[in-house]
């Protein structure tokens, strides 16, 4: 998947993208704002990414995303693409994170 505008990309991970992946989730920072979950290594982030490739190559009906209610940032971002907001779910430990929806044949970039 690439969504893309004249400031940002955001595109699925590849392969090549496992050292970076694994070193921004090994920071404080970010670890800080995650689940409780065992820290990453290399290999668990190359399965991660190899799942998620091959989910997306099955072409899935329906992309859902999730963030924090008070992220506006994210959640415009979310309906600029036609993505439609469901509420409210809980993933993890995480309480109260909005949730979208979108069609995979609908997604538009915004």
């Amino acid at each position: 998947m690439r969504l893309e505008t004249s400031r940002l990309v955001i595109r699925s991970h590849v392969p090549a993208d496992a050292s970076g992946v694994l070193e921004v989730f090994s920071h404080p920072e970010v670890r800080r704002s995650l689940p409780p979950l065992p820290a990453s290594t290399l290999k668990t982030v190359r399965g991660s990414i190899a799942r998620r490739i091959a989910m997306e190559q099955e072409r899935v009906a329906h992309t859902i995303a999730i963030c924090v209610a008070e992220n506006i940032a994210s959640w415009q971002v979310m309906e600029k693409a036609g993505m439609r907001d469901l509420g409210t779910a809980d993933y993890h430990c995480l309480i109260g994170l909005k949730k979208y929806v979108v069609d995979r044949a609908t997604l538009t970039a915004p």
